[in-house]
């Protein structure tokens, strides 16, 4: 994902599937205030960036068959 997905102000609805090659998500995911819903199914993801604490209006995250994220309790502790 480019570091430029931080213009993309008014999504509202993320899906990232079958994306085995991804192995992280930038910061600037952050600065997505719109965003309500995240899902990220199969992919190659190691971890999640700190700046999803920033998405105060994220209702939904949805984690599926990431094999390799390794998540701590206190990751989305805020």
């Amino acid at each position: 994902l480019p570091k430029t997905i931080k213009n993309l102000k008014r999504l509202e609805s993320m899906k990232l599937s079958g994306l085995l090659g991804l192995k992280s998500i930038p910061e600037e995911i952050g600065c997505l205030e719109s965003l309500k819903e995240l899902r990220i199914w199969t992919s190659g993801l190691k971890s999640l960036p700190a700046s999803l604490k920033n998405l105060t209006r994220l209702q939904l995250l949805d984690l599926y068959n990431l094999q390799k994220l390794q998540l701590h309790p206190n990751d989305f502790v805020t």
